[in-house]
């Protein structure tokens, strides 16, 4: 999801336009009901690590800490900084909500090239999957008042 001014800008509409008036409309009141929420996560428990194919669990870590801004971004923190990008695709439901940022940059870093980082998170439970750079992360989330 883009903003251009204060009109969001959905990439793809016009695949869900194809889908006719009536689902179109309605995916997109889905998502305009949850624009403006705002989700923080940490994953407390254990911290899950893949690269080559291979995944690796570590019991000691510090945890993520995680901010889902359905109006400002991502946000995925570890150890000495934070990657942080706009929102780039938000799908909306009842259940659950799955945000993407194709261009998280590395807080600390000079290097201009970011990473896509995304979070899915069960709106009834409050767990998630955080996959950012190496980490796919089961988390636990509370939303914001």
């Amino acid at each position: 999801m883009s903003r251009q001014g204060s009109t969001p800008s959905f990439k793809g509409l016009r695949h869900v336009r194809s889908l006719g008036p009536a689902l179109a409309l309605s995916v997109l009141a889905a998502t305009s009901v949850y624009a403006g929420d705002t989700w923080h996560c940490r994953n407390e428990a254990v911290e899950v690590s893949c690269n080559a194919g291979k995944c690796e669990v570590s019991k000691d870590f510090t945890p993520l800490d995680v901010t889902v801004d359905s109006e400002t971004g991502l946000t995925v923190c570890a150890y000495s900084g934070c990657w942080e990008g706009k929102l780039t695709s938000m799908l909306a439901s009842q259940n659950h909500l799955t945000v993407q940022a194709d261009d998280m940059k590395w807080s600390t870093s000079v290097d201009k090239k970011g990473i896509p980082g995304s979070v899915t998170i069960d709106r009834k439970s409050g767990t998630g999957t955080v996959l950012a750079s190496s980490f796919a992360v089961p988390v636990t989330c509370r939303k914001a008042k």
